[in-house]
Parts: C-alpha cells; structure tokens; sequence
C-alpha cells in the first residue's frame, strides 16, 4: 500500500479543526498538530519509520577499490623515481645560489 489516502481526505475538514486521539497511543492532541508528541505518529497512526522508506546501506564498488589502490601505489612509486632526481637539481641550484651569493658579497 504505497498509495495512502492523504489526512484530510480520510478524516474530512470538520475533523482537521477539533482536537484529535492518537490511534497508537491513545492520547488527546491538539487541532493543529499533526503528529502526535508523545508517539510520534499522524492522524492516521502511522510511525515515522512507516513513512519514511528505508534506504539501503551503500557498499563501494570493489573495482573503485582496486583502481583506487592501484593509482595510490603508482604515485608512491612514481614518487621514489622523481625524487632523487628532482632533490640533486636543487641540491644543484643551491648550491649555485650560494657560490654566486659569496662571489657578491
């Protein structure tokens, strides 16, 4: 039953305007509540875990795991191969840097 006959159908106009009794829980509520506090139903009696529908749970796909894992071990080894060479060019400049800043000073 997916398709619920709204509340002011099923209870008419006149209803909606005096105070009502909770189906669930028995208890006397306002007019202009539409949710009864204490239980948390509708006029109609139905829980909040009824009308909501229940989502499932998301599992990641294991492919994007995979692919995931393989590019972070490429960068890792990618890594190792460009950082020596790129810390001797600056090792390099540095020590340009320096031999132009004493030849200066």
């Amino acid at each position: 039953m997916s398709d619920r006959m709204p509340v002011q159908d099923a209870v008419g106009e006149r209803a909606l305007n005096s105070p009502w009794t909770c189906p669930r829980c028995s208890r006397e509520n306002k007019a202009t509540w539409t949710q009864c506090p204490a239980c948390e139903s509708d006029r109609a009696g139905l829980s909040p875990a009824d009308r909501t529908p229940v989502r499932k749970a998301r599992r990641t796909n294991p492919i994007n795991l995979i692919v995931g894992l393989l590019i972070l071990v490429g960068l890792v080894v990618a890594a190792f191969y460009v950082a020596e060479p790129v810390w001797e060019w600056v090792g390099e400049q540095w020590d340009s840097f320096t031999a132009w800043l004493d030849a200066r000073l």
